[in-house]
C-alpha cells in the first residue's frame, strides 16, 4: 500500500512516519503542504493520504477537494490540532475518519488496518 503523509510540522510528519513504519511496516512518502502533496499525487498513485488541515499554501480542505475530484479511489484521513470544528467540516467533505493531534498510534493503526483489509476485499471481489 502506498501512503502519503501531509503536514507542515516536521515533528508531526516524523511522528506519523514512525508510527506507520514501526507499527504497520509501511514507508510513507512525505509532503510539507497541500501543494507538494498535489504534485506527488499527479505523479504517483496513493492508496491513502493522511493530511493535516491547517497548512500554508494549499491547506487540507483544498487538498481533500483535489483528491475527491482527481483521485477518487484514494482514501483520506484528516488530522488537526487546531480546531475540532475543522474535523466536522472535513466530515461534510466526505472524509469519514478524522483524528485530533496528538494521534493515538493504536487508533490510527487500527483504522488503517481496517481500511486496507476492506480495500483488499473490494479489489478481490
Amino acid at each position: 500500500m502506498h501512503i502519503l503523509v501531509v503536514d507542515d510540522n516536521i515533528m508531526d510528519r516524523k511522528y506519523l512516519k514512525y508510527v506507520l513504519e514501526n507499527h504497520l511496516h509501511y514507508t510513507p512518502k512525505m509532503a510539507k503542504d497541500g501543494q507538494e502533496a498535489i504534485n506527488k499525487l499527479k505523479n504517483s498513485h496513493f492508496d491513502l493520504v493522511i493530511t493535516d488541515i491547517v497548512m500554508p499554501n494549499v491547506d487540507g480542505f483544498e487538498l481533500i477537494q483535489y483528491i475527491k475530484s482527481n483521485c477518487p479511489s484514494t482514501s483520506i484521513v484528516a488530522i488537526t490540532g487546531k480546531n475540532q470544528c475543522f474535523l466536522q467540516i472535513v466530515n461534510k467533505l466526505g472524509v469519514p475518519k478524522t483524528f485530533t493531534k496528538p494521534v493515538e498510534p493504536s487508533r490510527l493503526v487500527e483504522h488503517i488496518n481496517h481500511l486496507f483489509k476492506s480495500l483488499s476485499k473490494s479489489a478481490c471481489a
